[in-house]
């Protein structure tokens, strides 16, 4: 069984790590202290759902080694409405995703078409995030007199209180408490990804034309094709067993996704746990044999007997087994040494 390609498992990590656990988080909270670092940690979560605001976005992300960026004119209402028209990078100049928080529309100008996504409800998802990160990263109130965009803001630190993980700052205006900038870096401090705003016009007057897709006779619309996530919460436990996995790892990860894929031509199952920051990806195919030899670039462990094949690019840590017929492959930023510990709780 090949070892080496494992960049779909990549996509995925980047593209779900991205949208779950760097996506404004909310709900309303009363009878907090604002001088208190979670109390404006916690008006920041409201504020980011709820103040309508008009800016330049600036996000970076960085992988194998290189940095990349995207820049868009973005506009944010309430009740998770957006619009996104980019502008970097150069082959995505022109795209503008839109969104009215139930429905997802992708204007692509190559193509002149309009891709229509549904988007599931889950009501209880902003809450669950929130807990994640309150139980797994310390909420430090770093300064109360810096600035982001001209704009005064307090300096949030979430600090992680298991090793291994990522650290995050955020820029939170004193006025609007909005997320005017954040930075998530790995424990070496190489910054991992970022979001930046600018030229922001706060609180700003948006319509619901601002969050609708263009009209034009010339446009085709489609609807977009979907992996048809698993969103019952309750049969998480179910399914996950089912899969000889556990609903909740070690280092405070919760299973919060399960979705269906197709890898190297083989179905697969992804489960995808998060902390409320940092997220573990665990693919599971059904019919897979015993690894016979070690590829050069990969390294031969055992985990309470189970032979375990690592390999490390970068910050991207990749681990896989064979247990009961099933080939597991489990993707992180975590250190080496946090994700096998992770992989332990799995095992008999």
């Amino acid at each position: 069984m090949a070892l080496g390609n494992v960049g779909r498992y990549r996509n995925w990590l980047f593209l779900l790590g991205g949208v779950v656990c760097l996506s404004a988080l909310g709900s309303k909270l009363k009878g907090t202290s604002p001088e208190s670092a979670l109390a404006i940690w916690r008006k920041s979560l409201i504020s980011d759902t709820e103040t309508p605001m008009r800016a330049e976005i600036t996000m970076t992300q960085r992988r194998h080694g290189q940095t990349f960026t995207t820049k868009a004119h973005m506009v944010r209402g309430a009740h998770g409405r957006y619009r996104m028209e980019y502008v970097l990078p150069a082959e995505a100049r022109g795209r503008i995703v839109f969104s009215d928080g139930q429905t997802n529309w992708q204007y692509e100008p190559t193509q002149n078409v309009i891709a229509r996504t549904e988007l599931p409800v889950l009501p209880d998802a902003d809450r669950a995030l929130e807990g994640l990160i309150e139980a797994n990263y310390r909420i430090v109130l770093v300064s109360s007199h810096e600035a982001a965009a001209d704009r005064p803001v307090y300096l949030v630190d979430l600090l992680p209180r298991h090793a291994g993980k990522s650290s995050q700052r955020r820029w939170i205006d004193r006025q609007s408490y909005k997320t005017l900038r954040l930075e998530t870096r790995y424990t070496d401090g190489i910054l991992a990804r970022s979001m930046t705003y600018d030229q922001i016009a706060l609180p700003a007057v948006v319509t619901d034309a601002d969050f609708q897709p263009m009209r034009a006779k010339s446009v085709r619309m489609v609807s977009a094709p979907t992996s048809a996530p698993d969103r019952r919460r309750n049969d998480f436990s179910r399914t996950a067993a089912s899969l000889d996995l556990k609903p909740q790892l070690a280092l405070g990860f919760k299973l919060i996704e399960i979705s269906s894929s197709t890898v190297s031509d083989a179905p697969a199952s992804q489960l995808l746990y998060c902390d409320g920051i940092e997220t573990v990806s665990i693919f599971v195919q059904g019919g897979r044999s015993d690894i016979a030899a070690t590829p050069s670039n990969w390294q031969r462990l055992a985990i309470r007997g189970v032979p375990v094949f690592q390999n490390i690019d970068g910050h991207l840590n990749t681990l896989v087994w064979v247990r009961n017929g099933r080939r597991y492959t489990a993707v992180s930023h975590l250190v080496p040494q946090a994700l096998q510990a992770v992989v332990t709780g799995q095992m008999p």
